[in-house]
């Protein structure tokens, strides 16, 4: 009896052992295999070697809707968001109502000479009421914090603009970590994937910030903000993000949302104004909460919608030399004015297609001055849309 009793309690502890071993294995096998970018063999890649430190120096991705201006810092990173309908007020018509009453006196003074007159009569009953048109806004900011320490090695940050992502590469404390993001169309949703090739190495955290106002927890895995632009007549908005990390913990504490011990983790984000949604913080935490798809999905189904754009034109301007293409994206813009670049040159041309595309897609608002993007209330030339390059001229 003492025999067998020995033999059972010896065999569940082999099964606990290898339970656990079995447990280890299925994490370390989950944890990704992140290899170097290598963004130098990539011709449609634009490529830097370190973050951006302004706005200016961001890469940019869109889904015609929603945009986000990205610097890629590795430590910390603080993203601009924007949404193609957030603007400094509401739709308004700026008609000045004198303005047909008062024509033919401006016509009569401009035939009797009297320029000065119809210039002053043409700016005060002839000029738009108000003076101005809007301005387009930004939504704030979001920052991602990582959770390890501030020595960063082999860093390397890009846009692909063949397929729309956009990641960096980089290592800290013997961890590699990447990060990509997309914007996705199919989806409506903005979606960043973060991993670590070391198990339960991962921990960050994301806010959002507007000014003085910041984000709240929603549940436990979602933080969002409201607001609206200020001024007369001002827009409302609603923005949030959620992290998903089956492999960690997830906690919302204050105004973040947190992630920790991690193989890898994913971020969706979205916004609403009420230029199209009645509510919008319920459909921004509905939209949140029913994303079920894996990223993968998500991922391939935003490049299929994109790459049926992008592919309709190629261009070939010959080839560039190996030490051209071994250099940044910035190195290589500054080396142009010595020698001919051809591959940099299709870079930029397809670049400006790719902008495009990312800031205006079949039900969104057409492109403004700067796409979708733009960090600033008071954006130069607000940031609008202008006749002599936003509007063309539709044959009939």
């Amino acid at each position: 009896m003492a025999v067998t009793v020995l033999r059972l309690q010896n065999s569940i502890k082999m099964a606990v052992f290898y339970s656990y071993f079995i447990s280890y294995l299925i994490l370390s096998v989950q944890c990704a295999i992140i290899n170097p970018p290598n963004s130098a063999s990539n011709p449609s890649r634009l490529w830097q070697t370190s973050a951006g430190v302004q706005w200016n120096d961001c890469f940019l991705i869109g889904n015609g809707r929603l945009g986000a201006s990205i610097p890629g810092g590795a430590k910390n990173d603080s993203i601009w968001l924007n949404e193609d309908s957030f603007w400094n007020g509401m739709l308004q018509s700026r008609i000045n109502p004198n303005a047909l009453k008062t024509m033919p006196t401006i016509r009569s003074e401009i035939v009797n000479g009297n320029f000065a007159n119809a210039q002053t009569l043409a700016t005060a009953n002839y000029d738009g009421v108000p003076n101005s048109a809007r301005n387009y806004n930004s939504l704030g900011q979001m920052d991602l914090i990582m959770g390890h320490d501030s020595t960063i090695g082999n860093y390397e940050r890009w846009l692909d603009i063949s397929d729309a992502t956009s990641g960096l590469y980089y290592t800290s404390g013997g961890v590699a970590y990447s990060r990509e993001y997309i914007a996705s169309n199919p989806e409506n949703i903005i979606a960043i994937h973060i991993s670590a090739n070391q198990t339960k190495s991962l921990s960050f955290s994301i806010s959002l910030r507007r000014g003085s106002t910041v984000s709240t927890g929603s549940g436990s895995d979602t933080i969002v903000m409201t607001g609206d632009s200020g001024g007369n007549d001002p827009m409302k908005y609603a923005v949030g993000a959620r992290i998903v990390a089956p492999s960690g913990t997830v906690t919302v504490s204050g105004n973040q949302v947190k992630c920790t011990g991690a193989n890898e983790a994913w971020v969706y984000v979205t916004s609403w104004t009420n230029f199209r949604q009645s509510d919008q913080l319920s459909k921004v935490l509905s939209d949140l909460q029913a994303i079920k798809t894996p990223y993968d999905t998500i991922r391939s189904k935003h490049v299929s919608d994109y790459q049926a754009i992008y592919r309709r034109s190629q261009f070939n301007f010959g080839n560039s030399s190996s030490a051209q293409k071994s250099k940044s994206t910035s190195q290589r813009i500054s080396a142009i004015s010595q020698v001919y670049d051809p591959e940099l040159a299709v870079l930029f041309l397809q670049f400006g297609r790719y902008l495009l595309i990312a800031s205006s897609r079949i039900g969104t608002l057409p492109a403004n001055l700067q796409g979708i993007w733009n960090p600033d209330g008071k954006p130069m030339w607000g940031s609008r849309f202008t006749i002599n390059i936003n509007l063309r001229k539709v044959p009939h």
